[in-house]
């Protein structure tokens, strides 16, 4: 006997939720996907399932029409209603086809369409369920018949054949990702694991420094460095102590809030206090920090690329243990094999796709953004070091506006009128 098979689906359906808040907080609830499976050999086709509604009902009868087979028997797999509701409308489409379930099925089947469970059924799927439910006969035993005539097929082999697929892509989904997640958590510091789930965040918010923040650092370091200039270096103490209290810091609250970005102006402020005031050797030692800085910020990156690595493989190693699994199904018959081989093959695919379609592409937008954001602290040492050169303050700032990247660089203008406008400290 050689079965086709052939499936009709049904798309997710708005119903209404339970939960007070969940449409506004996430979004309209849906009932999942659903699907009815025609199984057909050369003498007729055996129908698996029939939906909920009455819509798709209908729609699944014309469907089989279509296929030009006429069911002799209507096979139900499981004792939930959304699973037979639609039987009316099939029955009607094919009058001589006969429901049929496992014996130990019925009494749930019947459960389900009393009146008390259909009020709760008619609750998620309003005016669209019938009126007169249907449950299926009893199967004398545990195989199927295909047709009116002898051909039959087992019970169970329906179900391995329609959960295979699923459970199989599940378990492989599993195994790959799970053993990439915890090559992950192996290889890394609790640190590093720590900043990678914040590193999903600025993923999807993007560089944290946006234009008008450059502008307020170059205004913040001109306040500083005119400081400086103007009352030396000692009028900068109070700032660097307690930035927090600072009335300078206190103009630009976002970079205050910055720990590296007002600890790096401090000290290097600092050392400047305690008369380190060669530019080379502070510009040396301002970028030892931002090095340091730099590589601890590119751990969460490096650390998902690394996964990103190791998935392929991973998937590989999956997609074998399918394999082993198979082997030890290879009397099965060939439709089930089938199904499989193919599962199994799922698992190299699906190492590949995370790898270079998740993982990787995650790794490599996070480097990005620590990147971007480096520039920002680049621009600091670029300040500090012109004043140190002897430059003005307006000079010194202008030499770190030449710094900023370009989607975000302020015009000589725009950084002229913003440094004009600022009230004169103290």
């Amino acid at each position: 006997m050689s079965l086709g098979f052939d499936v009709f689906a049904v798309a997710p359906k708005p119903i209404p939720s339970a939960v007070p808040g969940f449409e506004e907080a996430v979004g309209p609830a849906t009932w999942p996907p659903s699907t009815s499976t025609l199984i057909s050999d050369d003498d007729g086709a055996l129908l698996v399932d029939c939906l909920i509604t009455e819509q798709e009902g209908r729609k699944l009868g014309g469907w089989v029409k279509s296929r030009g087979r006429e069911p002799g028997y209507v096979y139900i797999t499981h004792p939930h209603a959304d699973h037979f509701l639609g039987l009316p409308e099939i029955l009607a489409a094919f009058p001589e086809a006969r429901p049929v379930a496992l014996a130990e099925s019925i009494p749930a089947m019947e459960e389900q369409i009393s009146p008390g469970y259909m009020q709760v059924w008619g609750g998620f799927f309003p005016g669209q369920l019938t009126a007169r439910p249907v449950a299926p006969a009893a199967l004398a035993g545990t195989t199927i018949p295909v047709t009116h005539t002898q051909s039959t097929i087992p019970a169970d082999l329906i179900l391995n054949i329609l959960r295979m697929p699923e459970q199989q892509g599940l378990q492989l989904l599993i195994d790959s990702l799970g053993a990439g997640v915890a090559a992950f958590l192996i290889s890394n510091s609790m640190t590093t694991i720590k900043a990678t789930g914040g590193g999903f965040g600025k993923v999807f918010k993007g560089p944290k420094w946006k234009a008008s923040d450059y502008r307020d650092l170059l205004s913040l370091l001109f306040l500083l460095t005119k400081t400086m200039k103007s009352k030396g270096v000692i009028a900068l103490e109070s700032h660097i102590e307690k930035p927090g209290e600072s009335s300078i810091f206190n103009r630009f609250p976002k970079i205050t809030h910055d720990h590296f970005a007002v600890d790096f102006i401090c000290d290097t402020l600092r050392m400047m206090t305690m008369n380190l005031e060669d530019p080379h050797q502070v510009e040396d030692a301002m970028e030892k920090q931002l090095e340091k800085h730099h590589h601890e910020a590119l751990a969460p990156a490096g650390a998902l690329q690394g996964m990103a690595d190791a998935l392929p493989a991973l998937g590989i190693v999956a997609a074998v243990l399918g394999v082993i699994k198979t082997m030890g199904s290879i009397t099965e018959p060939p439709e089930v094999l089938g199904g499989m081989i193919g599962g199994a093959l799922v698992g190299t695919f699906l190492g590949v796709f995370l790898a270079y379609g998740l993982v990787g592409p995650l790794g490599s937008r996070l480097a990005g953004i620590v990147e971007e954001d480096a520039a920002f602290y680049k621009i600091i040492q670029s300040v500090l070091v012109a004043h140190l050169h002897g430059n003005a303050a307006q000079i010194s700032v202008e030499i770190g506006r030449g710094s900023v990247p370009s989607t975000a660089q302020p015009s000589f203008l725009e950084m002229e009128e913003a440094l004009n406008n600022m009230p004169a400290e103290g």
